[in-house]
């Protein structure tokens, strides 16, 4: 009876250290990687519900740096339809002067060197039309380019999707294709077109800084739902560090006390075999 006594008390000591060594551990783990949760047999449910807010966090992240670079597109394609609309109004300058008698003779010297600037002015154009390029997208080009923006992670909802686009600004779609300022007749024709050529500019600059704001606006509202995520992420998984260092002297001191209590447990055993043998 003694001996089955000893034994009992073995396994006891013995089942108490390893809970303590567990506890022990556990501790050590949250203090060191600084969760709570590090695995999901730590709290099921919370387990479930931090994994889920950890992926929205990335989608939304993910969805940060969409609406970044479409932001950025708008702003590269409307800063050189800036530079356009300034070429234009350099072209309104030399129609003008080009419509006046007081250049010279249709033909003569002083016109043909105002045109001579005119058509390098096209060309630059031309140029900005054809060659301004954003992560290898034309902007412009032929037709223009349209880009979709997801305003929200539901990429799936067509209601919560934002699209935006650039036009054409080459020489045809402004209306100075095949001219020149050479004559008066010529030069007032440029002139008037001109105008609607810097309206047309115009209008879409101030589409595409609307878009931009627009977009501006909702990364607010994406950097908020992703501080909100990311605080309630926190709650759940994170360690209490106070919390923790308590548990971690408490079973320290367990450990240490279930030691020494197995020793005692062991000691008494091999007495008691002694005293039979």
């Amino acid at each position: 009876m003694v001996a089955i006594a000893q034994y009992f008390g073995q396994s006891q000591a013995l089942n108490r250290l390893k809970q303590s060594e567990l506890g022990l551990n556990q501790a050590y783990n949250r203090l060191s990687s600084g969760e709570r949760l590090t695995q999901s047999s730590d709290d099921t449910l919370d387990f479930q519900i931090s994994s889920q807010l950890r992926s929205d966090i990335r989608t939304y992240r993910q969805l940060q740096r969409g609406h970044y670079e479409s932001v950025n597109f708008l702003q590269v394609a409307e800063s050189h339809l800036g530079e356009i609309n300034n070429v234009l109004t350099r072209v309104a300058e030399l129609a003008t002067q080009a419509a006046s008698g007081t250049s010279g003779a249709d033909g003569s010297n002083a016109k043909l060197a105002l045109d001579a600037e005119y058509q390098s002015l096209l060309e630059d154009i031309t140029q900005i039309n054809n060659e301004v390029r954003f992560s290898n997208v034309t902007i412009f080009g032929s037709s223009g380019t349209t880009i979709t923006v997801h305003l929200t992670a539901e990429v799936l909802d067509p209601t919560e999707t934002f699209q935006v686009g650039t036009s054409s600004i080459s020489l045809s779609s402004l209306g100075l294709a095949a001219t020149d300022l050479t004559t008066e007749a010529t030069a007032s024709a440029v002139l008037e077109q001109v105008t609607a050529s810097i309206e047309l500019v115009n209008r879409q600059r101030g589409r595409l800084g609307t878009a931009a704001i627009r977009l501006m606006d909702n990364m607010d509202y994406i950097e908020q739902r992703l501080v909100n995520m990311q605080d309630q992420e926190g709650l759940i998984r994170d360690a209490d560090v106070a919390d923790e260092t308590v548990s971690l002297t408490k079973y320290q001191i367990l450990n240490q006390s279930n030691v020494s209590v197995l020793a005692q447990a062991n000691l008494k055993a091999e007495s008691v075999l002694q005293l039979l043998g």
